[in-house]
């Protein structure tokens, strides 16, 4: 039977008889499934997805590693016991928290208002994501980590849905090293959440 150009799929070919094209339908529907699974499955990799509940720091360690270049951090949900607490966000590498030179901001726009302000980390010892840690969700690509000892970069977007907040997040860390994880934690209280890492393909 013949088959498609691009990915060798088996088609039908005119001569087929029509009975037979519930099965060579099938046939084809089953193919197309599998190269997409294997197409897509491969672009974005969970790596770990970590809940918590009423802790006072979340190290997610181990996670950034020589296989990928770039990683997606998702934060699928972020609360402290305080909301209004600040939410902080540092590298780790092993055992160590990175403590000093970040160079970070997130630009927050309320829609009550048609201005923006900014929550700035400027030579700090953690990235200050957030003012407020309620309800908070988003993600963040992150990259120059895990491979060598490099400057990190990272950006990315998030909504603090209690303050009804949008926020743009960025910023890098001036100090090389090879980072391999995170610590999340709040400027005073508890925080419970869901954070998840997945790997982009190269």
């Amino acid at each position: 039977m013949p088959t498609t150009a691009n990915y060798g799929w088996t088609i039908p070919a005119d001569t087929d008889l029509v009975k037979n094209g519930a099965a060579a339908i099938r046939t084809l529907g089953n193919a197309i499934d599998t190269t997409a699974a294997a197409s897509f499955g491969s672009d974005l990799t969970l790596i770990t997805r970590n809940s918590f509940s009423n802790v006072a720091t979340v190290d997610v360690d181990s996670v950034f590693t020589t296989t990928y270049k770039t990683y997606l951090i998702v934060f699928e949900i972020v609360n402290a016991a305080t909301g209004t607490d600040d939410l902080h966000f540092q590298l780790r590498y092993g055992t160590t928290t990175q403590t000093a030179s970040y160079y970070c901001s997130t630009a927050v726009s309320n829609h009550s208002s048609s201005t923006f302000t900014n929550v700035n980390s400027n030579n700090a010892s953690q990235y200050t994501m957030a003012s407020n840690t309620e309800n908070f969700a988003g993600y963040m690509y992150i990259t120059g980590v895990g491979n060598t000892s490099e400057y990190p970069r990272f950006f990315g977007n998030a909504n603090d849905f209690a303050q009804s907040l949008t926020l743009t997040l960025g910023g890098n860390v001036r100090t090389t090293q090879t980072y391999t994880g995170f610590r999340l934690k709040s400027s005073s209280t508890n925080i419970t959440g869901t954070v998840a890492v997945y790997g982009l393909a190269i």
